[in-house]
This record gives C-alpha cells, structure tokens and sequence, in this order.
C-alpha cells in the first residue's frame, strides 16, 4: 500500500468523522462507486469488518465535536445526555449524602444502566472508573474527541460483554495541524457555579508522514451550586431527625406523668407514645405524627415547622452543581515502518477532585448510643428525669435519636486517578487484501473516597455518656446528650470525630488480536471475514478505613477488606457475503453474521451471535435488519462488594409510596388496611404506634452486597430500519435523509441491587407480591425493624433476578439548503432527533409479573413516551448562529405502577429553548458563545415532595451562558 494510498484513506475517515450530527444517511452508491479506486475498505462502528459502502447494518447515529461546541456545554456527558437515545446517568448533579464516587460522569443508553453500555476509545475498550465498570467518560479531554458513534441494540458477539443496550465510541482526532488554545467560561445566571475550562492540543505528521503524533491536555474548575441558592429546593418533607436529642418511645413514661408535665405549660392531650426532647430552656417539647408540641426552638431553615409538620431539611447542605477540579491528558502516536507495518500506542491520564456534603450524621438504629440514667447531664433535667423515672423499667438506659449538628454537615472528598496505556501493532497483506492488528493495554483506577468532617465515632460517643461524668475526664465538658444544640465542647469534638478514607483500586489488562480480510469473490461482491481472540483481566480491591471495618461510625455501615479478579478468555468471528448487486430492486443485498465464544474465571462459558441484513432496493433507500445475542457478566462490585452503605430514597407515603406502616400511606386505609397494619406489626411496628406512626425521613441507609454466584445476563434485541436519503436534485431539496429504526431489547437474569422502595412496596403487598402477607416473603427479609418503627437495616443485594422488555424508535432528520438570499456559501442546517418509547418493562423475579414504566419519572429515573431535541443552523463564512430546542414529553408519578390509584402528579411536557452562535475573527482566531435554557425555566416537582425533582432530566440550575475562545497556531 503507498503512502499516498494511505493519507488518502485518511483523508476519507477524517471527513466522515467531522461530518455533522446524525449522519445516519449512507453513502450514494454512486459515489461509493466512484471512490473505490481510492478506498478499499472502511470499518463502520458495530462491526470488525471493514465495508466499501459504509453501511452500518445496526443504527448508528454519529455526533461530532463541532456538535459539542454548538452545544456550549462544559463537559461532553451533559450534550449526550440530551440524545434520545440516553437517559440520565451520573453527572454534575449527581450528589451523594454518604460519599462515594461523585464526580463521575456515566453514560446511560436506552436507561439499561451505564453497566450495560459498552464505551470505547477508537473501537477499544477504556480503563473503567468504578468497580460497576462504567466509564468516566470525561477523564477524556474534550478537546481530544472528533466524534463519537452511537450503535444501538447488542453488540456482544462483535465487542464483548457488558454491549447489551448498545456501544458508544469515541473516536479521537487526527485533524490537527499545529497548536490548538481553547478556554471557555460556563456562568449560570445567579452568578454561582463558575466553570472554567482551558485546553491545549497539539497535532502533526512528522518523519516524512510516516507518522503522525497527538497530544491534548486539558484543565476544568467547576464551582459547586448548593441548593441553598436555589429556591426551589429549600421547601421538602421534613426528616423526624433533628439537632435536637429525643427519646425513643419503645420504653415509655407513664400518661400520667405527661399529663402533669405538659399541663404546667399549660398544653393537654399529649400522648406518652410522643417523641420526648428538651428544648434550650429546658423545657421537654413532644414530637408525634409528624408534629411537635411546645417546641421553642428555631424554626428557620434547615428546621421546618408548619402547623401539620415539624423537622429538618434533610439536602439542606446538599449541591446543585457539584464541584469539581479535573485535570486530563492524552497522547497518541503512530508511525508506519518500511515493510507497512504500523507501530502505534495511546496513553491517557485523568485526575479528578470532586467534593459533595451530606447531612449531618444520624444517631438512630443501628447506630444507637443508650444513655444511663445515672448519666449526670441527663439527671440535671428535673422534667426529663420525671418522665423516665416514671416508666415502668425506670432504671433502664435511654436510646435516643438525634441529628448530630454539632459535628456539622457530612464532607466528602472522592479523587479519582486513572491511567491507561497501551501499545500495538497493524499491518496490511496487499496480495492477500487482509489487515491484521494486535494490541495490549494496561490500566489503573484509584477512588479514594474521604469523610473530611461531620463524621463521628457513636461507640466514642457510647463511651463519653457510660463515664459516671458524663465523660469530662475523658475530654472536657463531656457529651451534654439533651442540651439542645450545644451537646459537645470543642475538645470533646475533637475526641469523637473522625475523617475515614475508603481506597478503591482497579486494574484492567488487555490482549487483543485481529485479523481481518477478503474471504473470496462472489458475483455480488467481495466475501469478507474478521477473526478475533481476546484476553481480559480486571482487578478489584477495595480497603476500607479501620473504623469503618470495625463499625465504630454513625450513619456509616461497616464494610469489610475485599478483593477479587475476573479473567475472560474469548474468540470471535464474523463473515460477511453479499448476497445480491446490480439487480433490479436490489442493488444490494448483503448478510453479516457473527460469533463469540466467551470462558468466564467465575462466571462459566457463554456464546453470543448475530445476523444482520442489509438491503438498497434502489439508490436513495436503505433497509437494514439485524438480531443480537449478548451478554454480560457481572462485574467487580456486583461479584466482591463486601457491602456499601448508601443513603436510598423510598419516597413520600402521601404520594403511595414510602413506607407502608406510616400513617399517611395510603395503603393503611385501604380495602386491604388490616392485612396491612397486621403485617406491620409482624415485622416489628409496636402496636401502639399504629396509626400514629411517621417515618422520620422519605430516604433510609441501605446496605449493598455482591454475591460471587451470580450467573451472566442475557439479552435478546432486534432492530429493523430505514435510511432515505432525498431522491430529487433540486437545490433546496437534495440533502436530505430521514432515517427511522425500530428496536426491541430483552435482558434475562438481569443482575440488580433490589431497590428498599420495591422490597417495601412488595413485601405489605402494594402490587400482589405477598398476597399473603407472610413475614417469610422474601422482600420482608430484606429489612428490620425497631419496635418504633426505625430501620434497623435495610439490605440491597446483588441477585440474578427478573429482566427488562424495552422497544422504541428513533427518527432522525437532516437537511442542509443553501441561504443564496444571503451568499452563495451560506447554508441553514436543519436536524432533529426522536426517540418514540413504546414500553420499558421489568420484572423483579423470573417468575414475576412484568410491570410497564414508560410515560413515567422517578427522582431517580425517567422513560418519557417522546424525547426530541431539534436544532436550525446558520452557517456562514465567518459566523454560525444556531437555535436548540429540546422537548421531553409528560409523564406520570412512577407510583402509578404499583398503586394505579395514586393521585400524584407527575411531570408536564418540558421544552427548552437554546441559543448558540460563533464568529471566525481571523483565520486561527474564533469565537463562540450561547445561552441554554433561555426561559429560565425552573424544573417540576417529583414524587409529591416539594423541592424534590429529577435533575438529569430537568435543569436545576437555570439560564447558563457560556464563551469560548480558540485559537490555532
């Protein structure tokens, strides 16, 4: 092959690569004709064997970096996200209360999960971020992408595990000649959150072009939002649990006791069932169904206290927008020998900084301190003593709950480092025409993930109230448990503080080898075939802070030393044999099969195929129709996690979910309330809370474990489509394409994390699970409660369970006019993007019934019946000016599911209008700015509860404006 050969190919992917979104529309194949003297073969996304036509026999949908820009986000995830055809992942609102990895950004294709899409880097797989295997897709610099493909639908017998729903590829650029500066500014409109990005690039051939080498680096500082500055969530459900100490009301004082105490501030009908805490003047305030009677404490925010309500903010200290430092690199090089072979290598490297704040810790089950009465702060409260003495164990210890403000707000700092390298090499055998490839690569991620206040030791605590001083011997002033919001001094603080680092560490090695090429002639065409082998090791270890291990700290379930590999063994091949060309209505006709075989260390063997059909009955139209076998196995954390503690929301039992033993829940005055209460009390609820029982918050602690048994998912999909490209030559009508495909996607033995809101709603029978109501059922196994209703545990295993049904259809539109009114080189871009959902099914259990979520939205979660986002371009000469607008359809409060009678509102159809526009100053100097969310339009309420929305589906933030500045040297 000559050297001119080669750049010409180049050249060819290089324009395909920057063509603009959703170039869906295949090549005509007249031109495809005319370029054959010039392009062998070209490899399409999807498949491993390289077409002349490039038609992509799966749908395919191609973005570019000039789409990014037009776009004026900060990062690459938040545009993507805006595609159809993903639903939201982990991103810059993603804030935890109890650490983890924040900070990440993860891709989420047809809402399957970001473990089950596969992403890779210039067709090869990327260094994972996390033990689920996600990527981190912004440990990319953005200003390193030229574009990415989309391939929806399975693509395990080509990739691999883990391509169930689809592949994203970014592809890396190669168009740079020289020096790239960019700095951008991203400024919401309230003045906070400032994001500022600088990158610098830098491209060339060298060695008389047998090489060519690019470098790229880029820094982000993006500034963290709290919802403080958003009014729209400083109004929420309060949580029960608050800065000030209370009795639990397992052990209660006598009515008569109550009576007299609260009739001396003049206050009757007061229940000894209450919550008992001790106001500032330490007089005792009651807390019960939700209500606080005499409270004299403060009452603004994070307190909220209504006349039907009264408790604490629970995301008072929680971000928005979460802050993050990033800073990232990549380099990659290639250079072609004299005997054609090419040597040529990749490194990457991202560090990232990101920090989220969570509320203050939690003193409640299981991580009770029991106060004894002998405590000498305890028994300098004459009412407070009056009360216990008067129980009928007077002499038994306190366990009482609190908020514990005085270490304030939970800190978290998660680093995350990640690096991967690797080395290859490629050649081509002309008289064979047959290319082969072979590379290696290693990978490193390290999370560490660090409480840098607000976390407390609870068996430190424990320890200051045994001491018959109340532990000022041990630090000076002791632990003052009922003393409203001054409980600890700064010495005894100090004592029982903690900053806990969990490290996380992963490694990945890949081997993978390729040969690909012609099998033998047909009348139609070239039979091809690719053959493949590959090896893949990744690594787990996860070490948790001492106390941690040893569960010495409040709101923080202990997790144990873990680690574990997983080794896969694999071989593949495909073929691919044109059927059918030249013939009347079929000018082509070709059929592409693939196999994998796949040898798990753990998981066993599996097998995953696919055929697929392509078929142009005439020049302008493409049918394409495939079917896919894939898989995926499990991954690190769902093989070894030796337990994780997460804070998960249950929801508002006003809206009909929640906890089912509240009072306000539904389901307690319904046809089936005394199955209900019965079952309530079954699991733990004492009877005389019933009916006046509330849950302190709608989010409980829960607890995740793996399972090193878990089998492999396996998916079924089918897609069917077509490519219809402008049969007219008119000016104003010959570019334009229209394609429209269909898929469907079914995954078995689907491997989850049973969700504490499904094990609730399932175990008291909300949706026909336990028609029974048996406390053996299995959901009812996954909790425990107090005899006051408080969660001992909640657990989220890992188990193979149920499965997911999906099926949709994408459209896409493209069409590019000349604007002669203005210059013979100005054109009007005109593209839009849809995705039609037509169900989203999941069954919990192989044997459970199927349940739809289409057309409804969680906080968490969202399946919209239409998700479009449309844009018009201006380009000219030296200025561009594009407008957005991006629509998601309404949906219904996911309760609907589980209770069809559930009265609450869901979301409205949402439209947002963004406005983009760029001015080319000098040939190496530019300019680009915008405004998104020009309306400034605020997000809806979720779920019933107030402050609480979606925020990967509606903007939080509100009007941002963003500038950049290039310049090429």
């Amino acid at each position: 092959m000559t050297k001119k050969h080669t750049k010409t190919k180049l050249a060819v992917l290089l324009n395909i690569l920057l063509t603009p979104a959703m170039v869906q529309a295949q090549v005509p194949s007249d031109q495809t004709a005319a370029d054959e003297s010039v392009v062998e073969t070209i490899e399409v996304t999807g498949t491993r064997i390289k077409r002349k036509d490039l038609v992509s026999s799966s749908p395919t949908i191609s973005t570019s970096a000039e789409d990014f820009a037009v776009s004026g986000d900060a990062t690459i995830d938040n545009y993507l996200r805006q595609l159809p055809q993903f639903q939201p992942g982990t991103g810059n609102f993603s804030n935890s209360s109890s650490g983890g990895t924040v900070g990440q950004s993860t891709l989420n294709l047809r809402g399957l999960g970001p473990q089950r899409n596969l992403v890779l880097l210039d067709g090869r797989r990327l260094q994972s971020s996390s033990a689920n295997s996600a990527i981190d897709i912004n440990t990319l610099p953005s200003n390193a992408i030229g574009g990415v493909e989309i391939v929806s639908g399975g693509a395990s017998a080509t990739y691999g595990s883990d391509a169930m729903s689809g592949v994203v590829n970014f592809k890396s650029r190669r168009d740079l000649d020289g020096i790239e500066v960019t700095a951008k500014l991203t400024q919401p409109k309230d003045g906070d959150g400032l994001s500022t990005l600088y990158g610098l690039a830098y491209g060339s051939d060298f060695a008389d072009s047998h090489g060519n080498a690019f470098i790229s680096a880029e820094y982000v500082d993006r500034k963290g939002i709290s919802i403080q500055e958003r009014p729209f969530f400083l109004e929420q459900n309060p949580s029960g649990f608050t800065p000030y100490s209370r009795t639990l009301p397992d052990v209660a004082p006598s009515q008569a006791a109550v009576d007299a105490l609260f009739a001396s501030y003049g206050i009757s009908g007061v229940s000894n069932r209450s919550f008992f805490g001790v106001n500032d003047d330490n007089t005792i305030f009651a807390v019960s169904g939700g209500r606080a009677t005499n409270y004299r404490g403060p009452t603004d925010a994070p307190f909220i206290k209504t006349d039907s309500s009264f408790g604490y903010h629970p995301g008072y200290n929680n971000y928005v927008q979460v802050p993050l430092e990033r800073t990232a690199i990549f380099g990659k090089a290639d250079y072609t020998l004299d005997n054609e072979i090419t040597a040529y290598g990749h490194f990457q490297y991202s560090n990232s900084e990101a920090q989220n704040i969570g509320s203050e810790p939690v003193l409640a089950a299981p991580w009770s301190v029991f106060v004894p009465v002998t405590n000498p702060y305890l028994a300098q409260n004459e009412a407070l003593s009056t009360l216990l003495a008067s129980r009928n164990t007077p002499d038994a210890p306190v366990e009482y709950q609190v908020r514990f403000g005085a270490a304030g707000p939970r800190t978290y700092n998660t680093e995350s480092e990640v690096w991967q390298g690797l080395v290859g090499l490629s050649g081509y055998i002309d008289s064979r025409d047959m290319s082969w490839n072979i590379h290696v690569s290693q990978g490193r991620t390290v999370n560490k993930d660090q409480t840098t206040s607000g976390s407390v030791s609870y068996t430190a605590m424990q320890e200051l109230v045994d001491a018959p001083d109340g532990g000022d011997s041990i630090c000076s002033g002791g632990y003052q448990v009922f003393n409203g919001l001054s409980q600890v001094s700064d010495e005894c603080l100090a004592y029982i503080s903690r900053t806990p680092l969990n490290t996380t560490t992963l490694e990945q090695t890949v081997v993978e080898g390729l040969l690909e090429g012609m099998l033998m002639e047909l009348d139609a065409g070239e039979v091809r075939f690719a053959l493949g082998a590959h090896y893949r090791k990744n690594s787990y270890e996860f070490k948790p802070d001492d106390d941690i291990a040893a569960n010495r700290l409040a709101s923080l379930s202990a997790s144990q030393y873990t680690e574990g590999s997983i080794d896969i063994k694999e071989i593949s091949a495909e073929v691919y044999v044109p059927l059918l060309s030249g013939h009347e209505f079929a000018e082509s006709l070709n059929l592409t099969l693939g196999y994998r075989f796949s040898e798990y260390n753990l998981a066993g063997t599996a097998n995953t195929y696919k055929a697929e059909l392509d078929w142009r009955p005439i020049s302008n139209v493409l049918l394409r129709t495939g079917y896919q076998s894939a898989l995926r196995a499990p991954n690190a954390e769902e093989f070894f996690n030796a337990g994780t503690q997460q804070v998960s929301g249950i929801g508002s039992p006003n809206s009909g979910s929640g906890d089912p033993c509240d009072y306000r829940h539904p389901g307690l005055s319904g046809e089936n309330a005394e199955a209900i209460a019965n079952l309530c009390i079954a699991t733990g609820l004492n009877p005389s809370l019933l009916g006046r029982f509330r849950q302190p918050s709608d989010a409980l602690v829960t607890t995740t474990y793996g399972d090193r048994t878990l089998s492999p998912e396996e998916a079924d999909s089918i897609t069917l489509g077509a490519v219809i490209e402008s049969p007219f030559t008119e000016a104003y009508l010959k570019d334009m394409s229209l394609t429209v495909d269909f898929y469907s996607i079914e995954i078995d033995k689907a491997i989850a994390a049973i969700p504490a809101d499904q094990s609730l709603a399932k175990c008291y029978n909300l949706d026909g699970s336990n028609p029974s109501y048996d406390t053996e059922n299995f959901f009812c196994q996954q909790f425990e409660r107090q005899s006051s209703g408080i969660f001992s545990y909640v657990n989220q295993p890992y188990l193979n369970l149920g499965g997911y049904k999906t099926s949709g259809l994408d459209i896409s539109f493209n069409w590019s006019l000349p604007a002669s009114f203005i210059s013979d080189s100005t054109t009007i871009e005109i593209m839009s993007f849809a995705n039609h959902l037509n169900k989203f099914e999941t069954a919990v259990f192989e044997d459970s019934p199927y349940q739809d979520f289409a057309g409804t939205i969680s906080n968490s979660e969202s399946y919209p019946d239409w998700k479009v986002m449309n844009s018009i371009t201006l380009n000219h000469d030296v200025f561009s000016l594009t407008a957005r607008w991006r629509y998601t359809s309404s949906m219904d409060d996911v309760s609907v599911v589980n209770n069809p009678e559930s009265d609450t509102a869901g979301s409205d159809s949402y439209s947002y209008i963004d406005l983009s526009g760029s001015y080319q100053i000098t040939e190496n100097l530019s300019l680009r700015g915008g405004v998104n969310n020009l309306t400034d339009k605020e997000p809806p309420v979720i779920g019933g509860s107030v402050g609480v929305t979606n925020q990967g589906v509606f903007d939080a933030i509100g009007r941002t404006m963003y500038l950049q500045a290039s310049l090429k040297i």
